[in-house]
């Protein structure tokens, strides 16, 4: 009898995966939130000061008493003695930028470098470094005129202050270092059209001033202080003959730190300042030094040097040493405190500072 043949089983069916679960999605994490550390504090920054005038009114002579380190763009403070950036060393334009991107460059400098020593950097002018700034985008885009570039309908002078913002943004890094910034710029008349009125001339920045792309407007509005330099004067008839009014001129340098019809300014620092007063000709920067240093909570340098010497002693005409290895007295000190500058009088403080009392040289 035949052994019968086991069937074969047909192969069981692959089993279909199904679709996977969904998974409920991570919950994001929790963002630790900033608003607890919201503080009601004042930034303590040194400030911006533009500083706008006629030639020849003092404007880097009052930057200079404030012993500023000069970007001398324009190359008109020659005859000042003063602490210049070499942009050019060992050239005959060593102190003058050749073109924007050295005026940049400097600015870099300072800011890769802290340790500098300077309390102050001043630009002149302004309006020179505008015209660099015209120059340098007038180069990228291959004109010959700021009009021209972009295509012209003023996109040139747009791309100028937008520029200038980026340059400010720089300037800033060097304030944060605790520098005071200090532009200098010249001034002109020109005719207000004013909307409620007859219009009438004023003064304003020797630079483009055009409402959709005002690098004035730029300028003022990145600055605390803005203060016009001018010479005191203005115009009378001397009789009622006269057909024609004469000037006329005290000679006096007035500074105005408000906004007026004639002019554009501000004061924005909480210490008060007079909106109007006359700039002292050996000391032109201490009103604003004083107020500065009021302004974030320090006491002025002169007071400061006043103290240290009575530390050291009290008697006017009995002689010390300072911590350079230099014999004086204290009344020494207190007359070239008198006639010195802003950056001077930080190193004479910083010598006295050094300087051990005079009971203590005795020993």
């Amino acid at each position: 009898m035949a052994t019968p043949t086991p069937s074969k089983q047909p192969p069981a069916a692959p089993t279909k995966a199904g679709p996977p679960s969904p998974s409920k999605p991570a919950a994001p994490a929790q963002k630790a939130s900033r608003l607890t550390g919201i503080k009601r504090t004042k930034l303590g920054l040194p400030p911006r000061v533009l500083i706008y005038g006629p030639e020849g009114v003092g404007k880097s002579s009052l930057a200079a008493d404030a012993g500023a380190l000069f970007l001398d763009i324009e190359g008109g403070s020659g005859q000042l003695e003063v602490a210049r950036y070499p942009f050019n060393p060992g050239e005959l334009d060593e102190f003058k930028p050749r073109d924007y991107e050295q005026g940049s460059a400097a600015i870099d400098d300072l800011i890769a470098n802290p340790s500098h020593g300077f309390a102050a950097v001043c630009l002149d002018t302004g309006d020179a470094l505008e015209a660099l700034i015209h120059q340098h985008l007038c180069k990228q885009g291959g004109v010959n005129s700021i009009e021209k570039v972009g295509g012209g309908f003023a996109k040139g002078y747009r791309a100028a202050v937008e520029e200038l913002r980026r340059f400010q943004a720089k300037l800033d890094l060097v304030r944060a270092q605790g520098v005071t910034i200090i532009i200098l710029a010249h001034s002109l008349t020109a005719t207000f059209k004013n909307p409620e009125g007859a219009d009438f001339d004023r003064y304003q920045l020797k630079v483009n001033d055009q409402k959709s792309s005002s690098f004035a407007g730029q300028l003022k509005e990145w600055c605390e202080i803005v203060g016009f330099l001018h010479f005191e004067g203005g115009s009378k008839k001397l009789d009622d003959t006269d057909k024609r009014a004469r000037g006329w001129s005290s000679g006096r340098r007035i500074m105005q730190l408000a906004r007026e019809a004639a002019w554009d300014a501000k004061w924005r620092l909480i210490t008060p300042m007079p909106a109007e007063f006359e700039i002292d000709a050996t000391h032109p920067w201490a009103p604003f030094a004083e107020a500065i240093a009021r302004e974030r909570n320090q006491t002025p340098v002169a007071d400061q040097i006043r103290a240290e010497l009575d530390r050291i002693t009290h008697d006017n005409d009995r002689e010390f040493v300072t911590s350079s290895g230099k014999t004086t007295t204290r009344a020494a000190v207190t007359a070239i405190v008198a006639t010195a500058d802003h950056q001077t009088l930080h190193r004479v403080l910083a010598g006295l500072a050094a300087t051990p009392a005079l009971a203590a040289q005795e020993i």
